[in-house]
Parts: C-alpha cells; structure tokens; sequence
C-alpha cells in the first residue's frame, strides 16, 4: 500500500497517470491487479475536477 501526503489535483492525476503508464510499459504483472483501483481513482479526482470548475 502506498501513502501518500497531500497533493493538488494536477499532482494526484499526474502520478496516478504515471503509476499506470509504468506498470503497464514494464509489463508488471504483480501489480496489474492495482490497475483496476488505480483508474478508479483517476475517473474519480477527473469528475470532481470537471465539477469544481
């Protein structure tokens, strides 16, 4: 599990993107069951992003 302090939305978004570009580019597959988590968490921050606006 990874913790992480608080961050602005283009951070959150940026290093979720990058956790996901990295472990599909390495083919990690004992992390590919974090993928499906990881891009909730991505829609998730987009909609409330979309809606702060």
């Amino acid at each position: 599990m990874e913790i992480v302090g608080l961050l602005t939305i283009e951070e959150a978004v940026t290093r979720i993107q990058s956790r996901i570009n990295e472990i599909i580019k390495n083919n990690d597959q004992a992390n590919y069951e974090k993928l499906p988590g990881l891009i909730e968490a991505l829609k998730f921050i987009l909609e409330c992003k979309k809606t702060e606006k």
